[in-house]
């Protein structure tokens, strides 16, 4: 990999956005990266609303799958206009987790793999959701079927969610992400690829995210 703080800006009109909470005093997040195809910087206001539907379709698709003991905040966003950074803001969204009182430990999460129309080695875009409760278990190693077809369903769901947006200046939303780098060097300029409607999946393994159980003691 190139050295980290060499890397390049992402494209232009493209907004990077944290979706972020607790779980059992931990911090845990889920990144998304959305392509402005209307190719124009939104004003504050409309940015900030922008973040708000974000984190309430957040809820409205996984907050169901969440335990209690998951907490949402929100979401910060920054958005890379015409030359750097234009915006940035924050959309506090507080809700507390839905599923259950009985949650899985800090450290599984549910994998969701999104695909995109390039075909290339090495790692995929994927969103590892927060504990959900133990009843949707199957096993020690998997979720139930009923549950990974529900996730999956409402992942292809968001996706649409997002394209289905729009605030002033922020229109023809994608769904994405941004590859930054190619054979071992960053890409000049860095690549939007845009996630492929109606083909997320979840997988059925039990995934792990270990930093999820905070430092060593």
């Amino acid at each position: 990999m190139p050295y980290p703080k060499d890397r390049p800006n992402p494209p232009q009109h493209v907004a990077h956005l944290v979706v972020h909470g607790v779980t059992a005093g931990v911090t845990w997040a889920n990144v998304f990266w959305v392509r402005n195809g209307n190719l124009s910087t939104p004003n504050l206001e409309d940015f900030e609303a922008f973040l708000h539907d974000v984190a309430q379709l957040y809820v409205s698709r996984f907050g169901s799958h969440m335990t209690t003991g998951v907490t949402l905040d929100g979401v910060t966003g920054l958005y890379w206009g015409a030359t750097d950074i234009d915006l940035g803001s924050e959309a506090p969204f507080p809700y507390v987790g839905a599923a259950g009182t009985e949650g899985l430990p800090n450290n599984t999460a549910t994998c969701i793999s999104w695909k995109v129309q390039a075909h290339y080695k090495g790692g995929h875009p994927r969103t590892y959701l927060p504990p959900t409760d133990i009843g949707n278990r199957l096993d020690g190693r998997l979720y139930k079927p009923t549950y990974v077809a529900d996730v999956q369903d409402k992942a292809n769901a968001f996706i649409d969610d997002i394209h289905g947006l729009t605030h002033g200046e922020m229109s023809d939303l994608h769904l994405g992400t941004v590859s930054f780098v190619q054979r071992k060097a960053w890409r000049t300029p860095p690549l939007f690829r845009d996630y492929v409607p109606g083909a997320a999946s979840v997988d059925q393994r039990i995934d792990s995210m270990r930093r999820r159980l905070g430092r060593d003691l």
